[in-house]
């Protein structure tokens, strides 16, 4: 896919070409919560051979960049949760200190009652919140599990044909250097 081309504006549009197609995969891989298309992908560089180096280090960065959109929305969704809660009455203290990866519904309904939350209505209301955001956690880190996993499967092959090419240059330099260099 990649070959070397004197003209940069050609190789820089290839290249966002390949981030934007990576793009689309990845997003498909997370609602499908299956590596699979990106595997495919991958997969059909690899059997092209290490002229795709390029497209694997913008497919790893791509990543990333997903990566971290979601960490970004993992610290979105926490920062919502306390702010609502506080707006729906709950002490600032008491927001920050709700874990919402693991606190369990009766314990939360009983802090909220404890910090002078008597209607139950209120309650229940700010109990349908934390589970949203519970939900929308868990599909966070989910996809950001998902990312990692193909972070490490992508770092793999990017480091398999980094030595294939470095060993096939090496063998070529060693073919092509005159013998006399070499003390018998």
């Amino acid at each position: 896919m990649f070959e070397d081309k004197s003209d940069p504006v050609y190789t820089l549009v290839e290249r966002a070409y390949v981030r934007m197609q990576a793009g689309d995969i990845l997003v498909m891989c997370m609602e499908q919560g299956d590596p699979t298309p990106i595997q495919r992908m991958v997969e059909s560089l690899i059997v092209a051979g290490p002229q795709n180096l390029v497209a694997l280090r913008e497919i790893i960065a791509e990543l990333n960049t997903r990566k971290s959109q979601l960490h970004n929305d993992f610290h979105e969704i926490l920062d919502d949760l306390d702010g609502s809660l506080i707006k729906m009455g709950v002490s600032k203290s008491t927001a920050q200190q709700i874990n919402p990866l693991d606190i369990e519904p009766e314990r939360f309904m009983l802090l909220l009652f404890e910090e002078g939350m008597e209607q139950e209505m209120e309650r229940l209301e700010c109990l349908r919140f934390l589970e949203n955001s519970q939900e929308m956690i868990e599909s966070v880190l989910k996809n950001i599990s998902l990312l990692e996993d193909l972070e490490t499967y992508l770092n793999d092959w990017l480091w398999g044909l980094i030595y294939q090419t470095t060993r096939d240059e090496l063998s070529e330099a060693l073919i092509n250097t005159p013998k006399s260099r070499y003390p018998h």
